[in-house]
């Protein structure tokens, strides 16, 4: 399945802006010096009121080649990242709210460079994701150079639920399935390395419930922590001084009981296949 390029949201930053709003680059002020306030706003050295406007940077590390428009101090509206080698080519195109992604977010990459090269008319979309308030809710769609279709994946508050699909360069089928709350479930199709297929099935709604239990966490908190480690994962030390500990044995938690549940699964497939194999 191939797909036009859609280059949509190049010009989205044309309307863009307000009276009060101002236009920099990070050639004119010292980054290092600027800083990040307790609920995450953005402040220009020796500014006192959080930063509205945008930001072009042509710098490789943080934040990054790209235009970065705030509100208030947070990321607000449409984002692009460039290419380091390309200026002004988007290898990242997304949209903010409040400081966090929220709604449709490109990867973007290219044709090998040659002669002829024009970087706008060798892009090739790379993903196209969906998120809100900070994580993925909704589809996610991964393609090859050639322009199909690599994977589908669907989201739902941060992790994977529902159907997903990956395919090989070829187009032929490497595995199709579904998830429920991050772990897999039911029946899945599986290729293996000699072609053949292999139909696994996986309780999803078992593990999770394992996983609720075994980090002694409601349903509530297991969401609740992907919202907070989408807003605090370039900030951890902004965390609330109350909150830190909490927020901190949460994450710890969860993934310790996730990483205790997929190894038992990993060591059912084992012992299934070592009793199914001649001897």
């Amino acid at each position: 399945m191939k797909i036009a390029t859609p280059v949509i949201l190049i010009t989205a930053c044309l309307c863009y802006g307000a009276e009060n709003n101002r236009i920099l680059s990070t050639d004119q002020f010292d980054w290092s010096r600027t800083h990040y306030d307790e609920e995450l706003r953005f402040y220009l050295p020796d500014e006192k009121e959080p930063f509205s406007g945008i930001i072009f940077s042509e710098d490789p590390e943080f934040p990054g080649p790209g235009e970065h428009r705030y509100q208030s101090g947070l990321l607000e509206g449409y984002q692009v990242w460039w290419r380091s080698e390309a200026k002004r080519i988007p290898q990242l195109e997304y949209y903010t709210k409040n400081g966090l992604k929220h709604g449709l977010l490109i990867w973007y990459t290219y044709h090998p460079s040659g002669p002829g090269y024009e970087p706008m008319k060798n892009i090739i979309v790379k993903s196209v994701n969906h998120y809100r308030e900070g994580v993925l809710h909704g589809y996610s769609i991964a393609y090859h150079r050639d322009g199909t279709l690599r994977s589908r994946f669907h989201y739902d508050q941060g992790y994977e639920h529902g159907e997903c699909t990956l395919w090989d360069e070829s187009g032929e089928l490497k595995y199709s399935g579904a998830y429920y709350r991050g772990f897999r479930d039911g029946g899945w199709k599986i290729k293996q390395k000699d072609g053949s297929f292999e139909n696994v099935s996986y309780d999803g709604i078992a593990s999770f419930k394992r996983l609720i239990e075994l980090a002694d966490i409601s349903e509530e908190e297991y969401f609740r922590a992907k919202l907070l480690e989408a807003k605090y994962e370039m900030h951890i030390d902004k965390i609330p001084s109350e909150l830190r500990d909490e927020v901190l044995l949460l994450w710890k938690s969860i993934s310790d009981a996730r990483y205790e549940i997929l190894e038992s699964q990993q060591a059912v497939a084992i012992n299934s296949e070592a009793a199914a194999s001649p001897r």
